[in-house]
């Protein structure tokens, strides 16, 4: 704590201003208003008790995020920056670090290491989920950060999306030895009010919803092999919606691969779909179905969660616990039982 209230004070100093009081955040600026730091934090206290179809049961405390971030903007209007680092499962690793110009609304450019934008239930940050964590679907699809660079429009600003970029292929935390492209892009709507990367309906309000195409396509080449790897890609639609405390969201998304375009093969099949009720805006119950469906017969996963949270101050300050059953196809379920405290300042 002592060397967090440094680094506050030392930026503070740095750009000549105090920082609010009433914002709630950690917020320096300098006097023309060109610099600008934001200090931000979150962290997750875990307990689950799993119940394995083969082995020991277990029941363990965790950390699973334990996070500290800094955004703002330098030298001129639309320039930007944002560094996020994980201290969570006891290791320092870097999530995020990338920067990024707007000159409108309609047209941006981010450069560094971040999330690909593709699928929306991985594009909702692991702090604004309805349940303690995502689906199964999640990494199934290789969703997730990559180094990269792409453009895109501010969401925020705008009612239309769209991004498309190029990213390394390697995922996040890698030194990569070589370059093996892969190509990402994302095209959506959302009606006015719609926050459309946040679960479960804490505002309320008249029906909204969000829809959006997403696509990664690995091009089976890399500056090594020079295209001796399969080729693939992996596309779906994702979705959202809410009415008067009602939230849905959910997504399907299909893969093909193989050594070649021509000899490309449908190689399977993820779905998730989940429904939550805000009870005057804190109390959220929900429940969760995914499934992942390889090509195949007698080979599917099924998920499915049942969950309760409390939201005392947004998902700032939340308390979440969920059920899970794990069941592959033609086997035993696996079960798990999970509760999660989040603190975001």
């Amino acid at each position: 704590m002592k060397t967090i209230s440094t680094m506050i004070l030392f930026v503070s100093v740095s750009f000549g201003t105090s920082i609010p009081e009433a914002s709630g955040q950690f917020k320096v600026q300098s006097e023309d208003g060109l610099f600008a730091a934001k200090l931000n934090g979150r962290v997750q206290t875990r307990a689950a008790y799993e119940i394995p179809a083969a082995g020991e049961d277990e029941l363990a405390f965790s950390v699973p995020r334990a996070r500290l971030k800094v955004s703002g903007k330098a030298f001129a209007k639309g320039l930007g920056y944002y560094f996020q680092t994980d201290f969570g499962k006891g290791n320092a690793k870097l999530k995020d670090f990338y920067i990024q110009y707007f000159a409108n609304k309609y047209f941006g450019l981010r450069v560094g290491q971040m999330k690909k934008p593709f699928s929306r239930q991985q594009l909702t940050s692991s702090g604004k989920q309805a349940f303690v964590d995502r689906a199964i679907t999640d990494k199934a699809i290789r969703a997730g950060r990559d180094i990269g660079l792409f453009l895109l429009s501010d969401y925020r600003k705008s009612n239309f999306e769209w991004a498309y970029g190029i990213f390394n292929g390697t995922g996040e935390g890698a030194v990569p030895d070589q370059f093996a492209p892969l190509i990402v892009l994302r095209a959506g709507y959302h009606s006015d009010g719609m926050k459309g990367y946040s679960q479960a309906d804490l505002e309320g309000g008249a029906l909204r919803w969000a829809v959006a195409y997403s696509n990664q396509t690995d091009l089976g080449w890399d500056s090594v092999s020079g295209g001796a790897r399969d080729v693939s890609t992996v596309g779906g639609i994702d979705f959202s919606v809410k009415a008067h405390g009602f939230a849905a969201s959910g997504g399907v998304f299909g893969e093909l691969g193989g050594p070649d375009w021509g000899d490309a093969e449908f190689l399977g099949l993820s779905t998730h779909v989940q429904a939550t009720y805000a009870i005057k805006g804190k109390y959220v119950p929900g429940v969760r179905f995914a499934m992942l469906d390889p090509d195949g017969d007698d080979n599917n996963t099924m998920e499915l969660q049942g969950g309760f949270s409390w939201f005392i101050f947004g998902h700032k300050l939340k308390w979440q616990t969920d059920f899970t059953m794990t069941m592959p196809e033609g086997g035993d379920a696996d079960m798990a039982v999970r509760t999660q405290a989040q603190l975001i300042f």
